[in-house]
């Protein structure tokens, strides 16, 4: 089959080309209706989020406008932006809850029809793999997941369990091996079958990496993280049935495993069960997203915490709203909007953010996670911007005044720059 070209936005930018009216009228006589995203939509976006002006909105990926027949492809806005360093970032948040919150950052689509495109090797690998080591950190530092497994073994010179009559009649008393015992014995391991998975994906994993990130300055550190996990599963056979793949579930007495589980088929998927297919010359990638906005939240809340500590509580539920980060100890309310338009003047399309975080500022519920709930929160909106701070180096108070948006009391904005590959 031909290889169908497909359709390049940018996200939150539109598609200006001489074509641009042949390819809506195209999608309307296919049935087709873009209808974009509800403001601040956080859920599974229907086309990337694409709507009828072919606008891109925040998701990044690859997905089909018409199947089999139309692809649509939606780039980073910044070139060069480093999305495995937001990755590394984002993912070094240890906190179960935080993770479970990253783990709906994306999501790839298996069952659909491969796109063409080398988004899958750019954008979904990184991400694959640097969401499976953190994964597989965590279920290590919980303790690998031990059970019993039954062994039938013909035995030389002892008993184990039981001995099977049949098995001994037919392989030791007729042909005389006084000395063997056909025995079936149960024993108690971390080598079961669910740990084979995991190990097999770390395989995967390890080979994606040599492959597609050589080059990326995280790649020494990335293989030192992956060595270590290779030792701490020392004991577990990478042997297993693509069958076993297929129908193994998650035990909910181990929550560390369900994330990972899932995330280790989709790694065997990608590649078709093959480490061959791993370092093959294919373009083609399963539809995904990749949720840029929540993204940029989490690589937000890695440079917070870096700086300020537990100060800064992620998430807090509030009566009808919740803001993205709390500082408690400065009594501040902060929320990440992956919006450039904060970088000039004021705009009458910021007035919806503004009311959001004013109403958060006015919530029992959320303000009585600062110190001083009772005094008058200050609001701050952080957002992307090629100038902006690489880290927060002293009081966030103190940054967040240089840049007042004065049309509001108490409100205010910091700019952050994303990382650039290379740098």
């Amino acid at each position: 089959m031909e290889a169908i070209k497909p359709l390049i936005l940018y996200e939150q930018t539109t598609y200006d080309k001489s074509d641009a009216e042949d390819i809506q009228n195209f999608l309307r006589d296919h049935g087709v209706d873009l209808v974009g995203l509800p403001n601040e939509y956080m859920g599974e976006p229907q086309f990337l989020g694409v709507d009828s002006s072919l606008q891109a909105a925040y998701f990044i990926g690859a997905s089909w406008l018409v199947k089999d027949k139309m692809p649509v492809v939606v780039r980073p806005k910044i070139s060069e932006v480093d999305i495995a360093e937001m990755l590394i970032k984002a993912l070094s948040i240890s906190s179960e809850e935080e993770a479970n919150y990253f783990s709906k950052c994306y999501k790839i689509s298996f069952e659909e029809p491969n796109i063409a495109t080398e988004e899958g090797k750019t954008q979904l690998t990184p991400l694959l793999v640097i969401h499976y080591i953190t994964l597989l950190e965590n279920v290590v530092k919980h303790g690998l997941k031990r059970d019993y497994i039954t062994i039938t073994e013909n035995l030389t010179g002892k008993i184990k369990g039981h001995i099977l009559f049949n098995q001994q009649l037919r392989q030791n008393i007729i042909p005389k091996r006084e000395d063997r015992n056909a025995c079936r014995y149960q024993v108690y391991t971390v080598d079961i079958p669910v740990n084979r998975l995991l190990k097999r994906a770390l395989i995967f994993a390890d080979k994606m990496l040599q492959v597609y990130m050589r080059n990326h300055n995280q790649y020494g550190n990335l293989r030192t993280r992956i060595n270590k996990l290779v030792n701490a599963f020392t004991g577990v056979s990478d042997d297993i049935e693509i069958s076993q793949v297929k129908n193994m579930s998650s035990n909910k007495l181990f929550r560390h495993y369900v994330v990972a589980i899932q995330v280790a088929k989709e790694i065997l998927r990608r590649y078709d069960y093959s480490l061959s297919n791993v370092s093959a010359e294919t373009h083609l990638t399963p539809p995904f997203w990749i949720d840029m906005a929540r993204l940029f939240e989490m690589y937000v809340l890695y440079l917070l915490r870096q700086t300020y500590g537990e100060s800064i509580e992620f998430q807090v539920p509030g009566t009808y709203q919740t803001p993205d980060y709390v500082h408690k100890t400065e009594n501040m309310i902060l929320d990440a909007k992956y919006k450039t338009i904060y970088g000039g003047s004021f705009q009458p399309k910021m007035i919806p953010d503004i009311r959001e975080i004013s109403g958060n500022a006015r919530d029992v519920a959320i303000r009585k996670h600062l110190e001083n709930w009772e005094d008058e929160p200050e609001c701050v909106i952080i957002y992307p911007a090629s100038d902006g701070l690489l880290s927060f180096d002293g009081p966030l108070s103190e940054i967040a005044h240089k840049k007042p948006i004065t049309e509001f009391h108490k409100f205010y904005k910091i700019p952050i720059r994303l990382p650039v590959q290379g740098e």
